[in-house]
């Protein structure tokens, strides 16, 4: 898996699963944590986005954290 990465005067950062696992902590509670941090979630909505079982807790992890903080965070893009 290539690791997606920005210059480093970029005003943003990009965070995908490589960067924020924690050893010893669930794949659901790393997924959550590095949903919590961020500010937007970008979503690569594939037909194996859909059938993963961890995806589908991603989508409704980023979909709680919108309504928590009363803020549009998820950008979903659909890949056909």
């Amino acid at each position: 898996m290539c690791q997606p990465s920005l210059p480093p005067t970029a005003p943003c950062q990009i965070n995908s699963s490589l960067t924020f696992l924690q050893a010893g902590t669930s794949i659901l509670a790393n997924m959550a944590i590095g949903i919590s941090r961020s500010r937007r979630t970008i979503l690569v909505v594939s037909k194996a986005f859909l059938e993963s079982q961890y995806c589908n807790f991603e989508v409704a992890e980023a979909l709680q954290q919108s309504f928590e903080k009363k803020q549009r965070i998820m950008i979903p893009f659909l890949l056909e």
